[in-house]
């Protein structure tokens, strides 16, 4: 049972790996990934599961305490599972429409619960060690979030659902019968045929408003544009019977 336990895990774990490469987050993890983004193939799998295997045998003949290789293991296993429970709270909390949990006795309170529960088992563990994962996980984060790839069009950015959620919620609290003279501000609303090249108008209203709302209407005329494309058409005809002549 054991041996059979260590193999799933180490199997898991190269697939963890190839998918850190196929999702091209960390560059030297190229080599466990095909070059023209096509699905691995068994011959990725297959250097996924040698260098994982590698590693572990590494840590196994450096002569490192396995007691405290395991307990980073499982401070490691407690954040994974801490990650994931503040995800689904914060997909609660923001109202996510894509996200709906199956399980009848979930609620934002177990997740709050669930990652809570993970940090305070953390730092019981062992306070030091918890502190380093924590750190290396936030550095890990930092570094996807200014040297990563970009991935927010493949994975969706949970800060952008979050300050729409709390935009939305703040101007719902907004209340007319509470303005006052002295707090208003200006809203503009801008209509402009072609806003590229009416910066100087945009500009103008852009310093009006002096802390309120602008908003840039696109006024798009079909029967105009129908019209200034006519003229062009019958002006290069009659050049080209010119040229004829």
């Amino acid at each position: 049972a054991v041996v059979m336990s260590s193999m799933g895990t180490q199997i898991g774990a190269a697939q963890i790996l190839q998918a850190l490469a196929v999702d091209n987050l960390l560059p030297f993890l190229r080599i466990f990934r095909p070059s023209d983004r096509s699905p691995p193939t068994e011959v990725h799998a297959r250097r996924a599961v040698i260098a994982t295997f590698l590693l572990i045998a590494l840590v196994l003949l450096s002569g490192a305490d396995l007691n405290t290789m395991a307990t980073f293991q499982t401070l490691f296993f407690l954040l994974s599972y801490a990650i994931i429970n503040l995800a689904c709270l914060l997909l609660t909390i923001q109202g996510s429409p894509n996200f709906r949990p199956v399980w009848k006795h979930y609620s934002w309170q177990n997740a709050a619960f669930g990652f809570v529960a993970c940090i305070v088992v953390m730092f019981y563990a062992h306070p030091l060690r918890a502190a380093v994962a924590i750190l290396v996980c936030l550095l890990l984060m930092i570094y996807l979030v200014y040297s990563g790839p970009d991935t927010s069009a493949t994975w969706g950015d949970v800060t952008q659902s979050l300050l729409f959620h709390q935009v939305r919620k703040f101007l719902l609290r907004l209340d007319i019968s509470k303005q006052h003279l002295k707090f208003w501000r200006p809203h503009v609303l801008l209509l402009a045929d072609d806003p590229e090249k009416q910066y100087n108008l945009i500009h103008f209203a852009n310093n009006l408003k002096k802390g309120g709302i602008l908003l840039i209407g696109n006024v798009i005329d079909e029967e105009r544009k129908a019209e200034e494309k006519q003229p062009s058409a019958s002006s290069a005809s009659s050049d080209a019977d010119g040229e004829e002549g």
